[in-house]
């Protein structure tokens, strides 16, 4: 199985990759001997990643991390995992990694995760962000296991359109589960954060799902809150959700962040109006 390494450093304290140019992107070093952390199991390759102070590859080249549009094939998956390694979501990280990911409002007393597919970003995303009480809002693209849908054809590509988007706002954006080949449920990993206080943010549908998602008891015992957008849900039902999820965790906090003007819109439709 073919090794593929994502090989960072930091030079003159900004973060660089390892990479040369083809016709197609970007491709990272493959084949290669170095001292290096494996990252998650993949389908047609084994992917590792480096920090280092100083290397040479034939043919490759240090670029600043954000000079770089896309990669080949699925490699700009392994970046965003790689960046994931980085950020200070499990441990306190050493690294300092670009604003554009960490703001400096980020703390370990509280934090907001909002996740999701995002595949494309829309209003209703936006309203969601304007709506919430977080003061500490982190951004989680992922793949969503209940929603058949296209892939992008470079992760990076796609993560850097979201960190354009929110380079002047205070909204951090964790890049490690994006493009991810296995199942991520959020029970799997949120406990395993390093902050004090940890909360959802999400839309109705996936709250009035909620009972859904892989092991949810234990879940609600590993969060202090859920926020909740309204859209394609009546009150009634979202209530019931809510009065379920209470008998479960009777002192979870759970807001509910009523309408907005963009209850209609969807990833879904958004694709299919540009198809």
């Amino acid at each position: 199985m073919t090794k593929v390494f994502v090989i960072f450093s930091f030079i003159n304290d900004e973060l660089h990759l390892l990479t040369r140019e083809g016709k197609l992107g970007h491709e990272l070093v493959y084949e290669y001997e170095l001292d290096s952390t494996p990252m998650s199991k993949r389908k047609s390759l084994s992917a590792f990643y480096a920090v280092v102070d100083d290397y040479t590859v034939a043919h490759y080249n240090f670029s600043p991390i954000l000079s770089v549009d896309k990669f080949v094939e699925n490699q700009g998956a392994l970046v965003c995992e790689a960046l994931g390694e980085l950020w200070p979501l499990f441990k306190k990280s050493c690294y300092k990694l670009p604003s554009v990911f960490l703001k400096s409002t980020f703390n370990f007393d509280q934090a907001t995760f909002y996740g999701g597919s995002f595949n494309p970003w829309h209003e209703g995303h936006d309203e969601c962000l304007r709506r919430s009480k977080g003061e500490n809002i982190i951004i989680v693209p992922d793949r969503n296991p209940w929603k058949e849908e296209q892939g992008h054809a470079c992760y990076f590509e796609s993560l850097k359109e979201l960190l354009n988007r929110f380079k002047d706002t205070d909204y951090n954006i964790f890049p490690g589960f994006y493009g991810l080949e296995h199942a991520n449920p959020t029970v799997s990993w949120i406990d395993r954060t390093v902050f004090k206080e940890k909360s959802l943010l999400m839309g109705d549908d996936n709250f009035c799902h909620i009972f859904k998602w892989k092991d949810s008891s234990s879940l609600f015992g590993m969060i202090n809150s859920i926020e909740v957008l309204f859209r394609s849900h009546d009150l009634e039902e979202i209530q019931r959700v809510k009065s379920q999820i209470l008998k479960v965790k009777d002192n979870l906090t759970i807001d509910l962040l009523g309408s907005h003007p963009y209850m209609d819109l969807s990833s879904t439709k958004v694709r299919e109006s540009k198809k």
